[in-house]
């Protein structure tokens, strides 16, 4: 919600990346032509448009690639105290470094409790990417595949996966095709559910689709 003070905090993709992104999304402006510079008068346009509705949003950025647990927390507190962000967004949870020496089941187990105390410390959702197990691009996922642990499942309020549903997959000569979905698995104290959506990779985000099912 670009209406909200919204935190950022990313241990994968630069600021940059992070911004293209966002323009490329709320402006309905190709990717490709951000990154590489090639563009026309319309796209320009857009370009100074998006800008000038990004710049009365308050967002704010943070990215240090191997970010500790205790370095975001850190962060995330300073973004609350002297931004007052509302709502943070983390991306992703098992790139955060835990120090010690700890199991992968342990480190993301940590991870999870650690960010589930922070949102209550705070008291704003912090949402948090998260890998699925890799056999679950084959299948529809469950929540039981978070990687390196069952903790995520417990802690998290809300979950939702998502879907690319391989439609023509038994015809491996045909270009592949897929239908999208946000898979709503835990919603506590609301109802879960499956919503149509479509990826549009040149402006990297998922629009609602009427359901063909």
């Amino acid at each position: 919600d670009l209406n909200k003070k919204i935190g950022y905090i990313s241990t994968e993709s630069s600021v940059m990346e992070i911004v293209t992104r966002l323009f490329s999304s709320e402006g309905k402006i190709n990717s490709m032509n951000l990154i590489t510079g090639m563009f026309n008068k319309v796209t320009f346009d857009s370009i100074t448009n998006t800008a000038d509705r990004v710049y009365e949003k308050k967002m704010y950025f943070y990215y240090t690639p191997g970010m500790t647990l205790d370095s975001l927390a850190q962060t995330a507190r300073l973004m609350v105290r002297f931004y007052g962000c509302e709502i943070i967004y983390v991306d992703y949870l098992q790139d955060l470094t835990v120090e010690g020496n700890k199991t992968m089941v342990e480190k993301t187990s940590l991870k999870s409790k650690t960010l589930k105390y922070l949102a209550e410390e705070l008291d704003i959702p912090i949402v948090a990417g998260a890998q699925l197990r890799r056999d679950s691009d084959e299948r529809r996922p469950r929540l039981s595949d978070f990687s390196d642990s069952s903790q995520l499942e417990k802690d998290a309020d809300g979950a939702i996966l998502i879907y690319h549903h391989h439609v023509n997959k038994d015809k491996p000569e045909q270009t592949p095709e897929y239908n999208s979905y946000l898979l709503a698995e835990k919603v506590r104290d609301g109802m879960t559910g499956v919503v149509p959506v479509m990826f549009k990779k040149e402006y990297v985000s998922f629009h609602e689709r009427i359901s063909d099912e």
